[in-house]
C-alpha cells in the first residue's frame, strides 16, 4: 500500500472515532442532557490536558531559538483573542443564541484541530509506513477523549444526539482534507503550517475550556464534576505516557 492510501484509510478511521456517542441515540434525551451538562467537566480536563500535556510540549519540541517560541506564544494568544472576537461577533449580530455559539466555536476548535492530525498523519507516511501507522495509533488514542468532550458540548448546547453526531463527523473530516493538502504540498509545507496552527488551536481550546465552559461548572459546583476535571487531565497524560 503507498503512502497516499494508507494515509486516507488511517485518517478515515481516525475520523470515525467522532461517533463515539452514538450509543447516545438510544438514551433518553432528558437523561443525555443531564448526563451532558456531568460530563462539561470531563471535557475542560481533556482540552486543558491537550494544550498543556500534548500541543504546547510537542510544539516548543519543535523550536529552537527564543523568538520562534516568542512567535507561538503570540499566536497563541491570537487564537484566544480570535475565538474570543469569534463568539462575540456570533452573539452580538445575532446570527446564533449562546448555546449554539458554544457549538459553533467548539466545532470550528475541533476541526483545525483534526486538519492538523490528518496533516500529521499523512506526513509521517510520507517518511515512512511504520512511522504513519505508529502516530495513527497515537492520533486514534488521543482522539477518543477528545471527541467524547466533543459530544458533550455539542449535547449540553442544545443539539440533539443525531445531529451532534452528524456536525462532530462532520468536523472529523478535517482530517481527510489535512492529510490531501500534505500529500500534494509535501511534509515541508505541513511543517510551516503546522508551526502556525498548533498555537491558535491552543489559544482556542483554551478560550473554550476557561471563558465558555468553566462558567457552565461554576454555576452548578457538584464535586463530581471537579473529579471529571481531573479524570481528563489524567486521561491525557497517560496518553502522553504511552506515546
Amino acid at each position: 500500500m503507498n503512502a497516499t492510501s494508507a494515509s486516507l484509510l488511517s485518517v478515515l478511521c481516525v475520523s470515525l472515532v467522532s461517533l463515539v456517542g452514538l450509543a447516545a441515540l438510544r438514551v433518553d434525551p432528558a437523561r443525555l442532557q443531564r448526563t451532558a451538562a456531568l460530563m462539561i467537566g470531563f471535557a475542560v480536563g481533556a482540552l486543558l490536558g491537550d494544550v498543556f500535556i500534548h500541543i504546547v510540549p510537542e510544539l516548543f519540541a519543535q523550536l529552537h531559538t527564543s523568538g520562534e517560541r516568542t512567535r507561538a506564544s503570540l499566536l497563541m494568544l491570537c487564537g484566544f483573542a480570535l475565538f474570543y472576537a469569534i463568539e462575540t461577533s456570533l452573539r452580538e449580530r445575532r446570527y446564533l443564541p449562546g448555546a449554539s455559539s458554544l457549538a459553533t466555536i467548539n466545532l470550528i476548535g475541533d476541526a483545525i484541530h483534526n486538519f492538523i492530525d490528518g496533516a500529521l498523519i499523512a506526513a509521517s507516511y510520507l517518511q515512512n509506513v511504520e512511522l504513519g501507522l505508529s502516530t495513527t495509533l497515537a492520533v486514534l488514542l488521543h482522539e477518543i477523549p477528545q471527541e467524547l468532550g466533543d459530544f458533550a458540548v455539542l449535547v449540553h448546547a442544545g443539539l440533539s444526539a443525531r445531529r451532534a453526531l452528524w456536525m462532530n463527523l462532520l468536523s472529523a473530516g478535517a482530517a481527510i482534507a489535512g492529510a490531501i493538502v500534505t500529500l500534494l504540498l509535501g511534509s515541508f509545507v505541513y511543517a510551516q503550517v503546522t508551526l502556525t496552527l498548533l498555537p491558535v488551536t491552543a489559544g482556542g481550546f483554551l478560550y473554550i475550556a476557561t471563558v465558555v465552559l468553566m462558567p457552565e461548572l461554576l454555576r452548578n459546583r457538584e464535586p463530581a464534576r471537579a473529579l471529571l476535571i481531573a479524570l481528563g487531565i489524567a486521561l491525557m497524560a497517560t496518553l502522553r505516557v504511552l506515546d
